[in-house]
């Protein structure tokens, strides 16, 4: 089941056209095979190993990849070497040419990753000897051993084509699903529509600047902000990120995926080289008893950037603009002035806080901002015009104050950005248990190291700000980036219980 309150929805679906990207099954291999890398068949291609093919040459020397989709529209980075010429004299990438990704998904299930990249950038230092002791000119000069850096960012024709374009009495809701159509984008919004029709102006300028001004002037209600990213697969996401953070959890999410594969594919719990399904609730946990899932968390970081944050924003921003519409014959009265702050939870647990101050203190109070508007003419915008801006930008960075970062052990295909999930953090402490010896009595405390203590500052409920997808050292690992507005005091539970703690068997 799903909690449909936060469900993001497809409400179109992407018309681009990609380039055909496909190979022949050349060997019959196994698992084993794509294990070690040696693999070209298709019916593993994707698994372990990213598929790049750049014009009609497969990357297969790659030594890094990361596919960002942590901003608004998904980039790569990947590194390879060469040991021929071939791709330097056949397909080196001329203006225009294209790097084609495929990622496949562990499960049938779900959709795998395919997007074709303009390549914006191509990085090579000075090509090298074969040998540092060969001696051979010709190894270092004929372009058989060199090393290629390319950055792209997902093709997405007419992005960058300069529009002058009215969308007459519409909503930011209802020009963003237009401006999708016009670029074969799907529409995906966890929303029916927003409050702020009027007549949306793109003045000879690119759909990416005029989607990032539709989005951030939107408006809903008073606690409602928007942010909006394109997703892998090709849908321009509009999403109201005060449903993802604040609505409330009483369903139990399912998830159905491969049990017990590792990060090449699917491997049984029976040692089999199948995909064994399962059930289970939807969550991200760094629990051992959960190492076999793709849940699992096997690394984390935890990163704050609140005091910069604060300097650049404040706590709250006075927010001036000169009113035309208000009627005064003297010009002082037009000017309008209140304060925005962010939307904090309405009602905080016992020990949970909102990120404004140290606690108990309210020197936050007196970070305030000013911001002058302009001119206000309601002809021209929607009654929120002014206020939307700020309400919108506040509130996203704001959710980047605290961000928890944790690594799993291969690509999630269920796991999408602006979701709201579970975390679980343990930690594994040394507890004491009695002996089991029959000379004892039991008495004797021994140490123990499989008791998961909660951890229960870590855990609890999160938005998936964006994530990334790395490939190094022959694995395929995804990297969340997961906010939260609020965070508890900490507990101050112990890590290392004093031995006299006696644990029940």
């Amino acid at each position: 089941m799903i909690n449909s309150k936060k469900t993001i929805l497809q409400y179109t679906k992407p018309q681009i056209v990609l380039d055909e990207l496909s190979i022949g099954d050349t060997t019959g291999g196994s698992v084993d095979q794509i294990k070690a890398g040696r693999n070209t068949d298709a019916k593993f291609f994707g698994y372990g190993l990213p598929m790049i093919r750049i014009n009609a040459f497969l990357i297969k020397d790659l030594r890094y990849f990361n596919l960002d989709l942590n901003s608004q529209i998904p980039s790569v980075i990947f590194k390879f070497s060469t040991q021929d010429e071939r791709f330097l004299y056949a397909s080196y990438p001329k203006d225009g040419d294209l790097a084609s990704l495929y990622i496949r998904s562990t499960s049938s299930l779900y959709k795998p990753i395919r997007i074709d990249f303009t390549i914006t950038e191509v990085l090579s230092p000075l090509s090298q000897f074969k040998s540092p002791n060969s001696q051979s000119y010709m190894e270092k000069s004929d372009g058989r051993f060199n090393a290629f850096t390319i950055k792209a960012e997902m093709r997405i024709p007419g992005l960058y084509k300069h529009r002058s374009k009215a969308f007459k009495n519409k909503t930011s809701w209802e020009a963003l699903l237009e401006i999708s159509n016009d670029l074969k984008l799907g529409f995906s919004s966890n929303e029916k529509n927003t409050a702020d029709a009027m007549t949306w102006l793109c003045p000879s300028i690119h759909y990416r600047d005029f989607i990032k001004d539709l989005s951030v002037n939107s408006w809903l209600g008073e606690e409602d902000f928007f942010d909006w990213w394109i997703d892998p697969y090709y849908n321009l996401n509009f999403v109201n990120l005060r449903k993802q953070f604040y609505e409330n959890d009483d369903v139990q999410e399912m998830v159905q995926v491969p049990f017990g594969v590792d990060e090449h594919g699917g491997i049984g719990p029976d040692g089999s080289q199948k995909d064994a399904e399962t059930e289970f609730p939807l969550m991200l946990t760094n629990d051992v008893k959960y190492r076999s899932f793709p849940i699992f968390i096997e690394s984390f970081s935890l990163e704050h950037a609140s005091g910069m944050i604060n300097n650049e924003t404040g706590y709250f921003r006075s927010l001036q603009f000169y009113d035309d519409h208000l009627v005064s014959d003297k010009p002082k009265n037009k000017f309008v002035t209140y304060p925005i702050e962010s939307l904090t939870k309405k009602n905080p647990d016992d020990r949970e806080i909102s990120q404004k101050g140290r606690y108990s203190e309210n020197f936050y109070k007196d970070e305030t901002t000013n911001i002058y508007g302009g001119t206000y003419y309601f002809e021209n915008v929607h009654g929120n015009y002014q206020q939307s801006y700020f309400q919108n930008y506040l509130n996203k960075i704001e959710s980047y104050k605290t961000v928890l970062k944790v690594q799993t052990k291969m690509y999630m295909p269920f796991l999408y950005r602006g979701q709201n999930i579970q975390v679980n953090m343990v930690h594994h402490a040394p507890a004491y248990v009695p002996s089991l010896s029959a000379t004892d009595n039991n008495t004797n405390p021994i140490p123990r190291t499989d008791i998961a203590m909660p951890d229960r500052f870590l855990s609890g409920r999160y938005v998936i700000l964006g994530s990334s997808i790395e490939w190094k050292d022959g694995k395929i690992k995804q990297i969340f980036s997961l906010g939260k507005r609020e965070w508890g005091l900490n507990y101050g539970d112990a890590s290392n219980p004093s031995p006299d703690i006696k644990i029940k068997q």
